[in-house]
């Protein structure tokens, strides 16, 4: 395609390339390795066991623990995976550890589930396991806010860097401070005990923490590795990247790079270049003027006033914030089609399964719709009484009943 389009952006998808930076990089942290097996592991415990399920429940219901069956990590989405079975282990830990003492103290347990359990609890009564379990409750909340923030419709490429700076700048703070869910579990462990079971072992190792900060924030930076291009976009086109006070030069090389490298797109679609740069000047300085702070402003307003003094400016922002910044919403549509069109409903035709994923993707939520308004439009649209045959719901008035009588009468002369 390059050979037909020389200046054609290729882009893999950011929310992909995360991913795969966090995979690539638990795969050198031994402890992460370690946290991984640990949550299948005991996920299948009672995701294939329908007696240990039961049991945990009415152990949970004891207790007074409402969030307690584990859930599988690892797939496509090792980010949301990993935060929530981390999430669901450590509010459901009473229940867990005291089902797994139950089971390894009961006579008529098997041999299998007996050494399943004694495994599952020399960890989760290991001090040093437990505290890292904390640590990484707090890296994978810094991912996922990345994460769910590369998955917005409203996402565009020029916000990258910025985001992958701020969070890579989050992650390297952890080797210096405790995070919120790590200091959480050593005021509570400080008498040796958690959650009431007493823990053994040292303190967590801090070693194995910053080796998997380190690991991570590698992978990112290796997989986000941005362009010239890109970073010139980025600096011109995201508000978030201007100077707080208006500067005379600002943007101005990254305007005249980016000209430089589109040119050839630009004069094909009728743009007169040789204005941008000037343009440029003047709506740089109507932003400054019209909103204060600066990164308040969006090009969407600005487009609304100045598009047509600045046309050719506009032209090169278009192109820039058309470049996609991932293909979230073409994964969402083919879960969605998968979950509409089954075996069951096979025959949907293109229209009927086009509508309704538009009604699934771009719709309300269940919460949020208001039925009314379309059920005023399918009884105002009707040619003919809608059901005729169907008799009136609830109790007869007597109005209606001599009403009735009659139509029958009349019916019978």
């Amino acid at each position: 395609m390059k050979e037909h389009q020389p200046k054609l952006q290729t882009v893999h998808c950011i929310a992909h390339r995360l991913e795969l930076a966090i995979k690539q990089a638990s795969k050198n942290v031994p402890m992460v390795c370690k946290m991984d097996q640990f949550l299948i592991n005991i996920f299948l415990f009672y995701h294939n066991s329908t007696l240990n399920r039961g049991l945990l429940r009415r152990t949970a219901e004891a207790l007074g623990v409402t969030r307690f069956i584990p859930t599988r990590t690892g797939g496509t989405r090792w980010i949301g995976h990993t935060q929530n079975a981390l999430t669901n282990l450590l509010s459901g830990y009473p229940a867990i550890v005291q089902h797994l003492l139950e089971i390894k103290e009961h006579n008529q347990t098997s041999n299998d589930s007996k050494g399943k359990s004694a495994g599952f609890l020399k960890l989760l009564l290991s001090r040093p396991f437990l505290g890292f379990l904390h640590f990484m409750v707090d890296v994978t909340n810094i991912l996922g806010r990345l994460s769910r923030t590369f998955q917005r419709m409203d996402m565009n490429l020029p916000e990258m860097p910025k985001l992958v700076k701020d969070t890579v700048t989050s992650l390297d703070k952890l080797k210096s401070q405790q995070g919120p869910a790590l200091r959480q579990f050593q005021r509570a462990a400080t008498d040796g005990t958690f959650h009431g079971h007493k823990i053994e072992g040292e303190p967590i190792n801090k070693a194995e923490c910053d080796l998997a900060v380190t690991s991570i924030t590698e992978a990112i930076n290796i997989r986000f590795d941005i362009d010239a291009i890109q970073l010139a976009a980025a600096k011109v086109i995201n508000f978030k990247s201007w100077p707080i006070e208006a500067e005379r030069d600002f943007g101005d090389a990254e305007i005249a790079e980016l000209v430089d490298y589109f040119s050839p797109v630009l004069e094909k679609a009728g743009t007169n270049t040789n204005s941008i740069e000037m343009e440029w000047s003047s709506v740089k300085e109507s932003a400054y003027t019209d909103y204060k702070p600066v990164y308040n402003a969006s090009w969407e307003q600005l487009g609304v006033k100045y598009r047509v003094d600045a046309e050719n400016l506009f032209s090169l922002v278009d192109l820039i914030l058309t470049i996609p910044a991932h293909s979230v919403e073409c994964e969402r549509g083919f879960s969605q089609m998968k979950r509409v069109k089954t075996d069951w409903r096979n025959q949907l035709t293109s229209t009927a399964l086009t509508s309704t994923l538009r009604i699934l993707m771009e719709g309300p939520s269940i919460k949020e719709f208001d039925p009314l308004p379309a059920i005023i439009f399918w009884n105002s649209v009707a040619k003919r009484v809608r059901r005729p045959f169907q008799p009136p719901y609830g109790k007869r008035t007597p109005a209606v009943e001599a009403e009735k009588e009659i139509v029958e009468s009349d019916d019978g002369e």
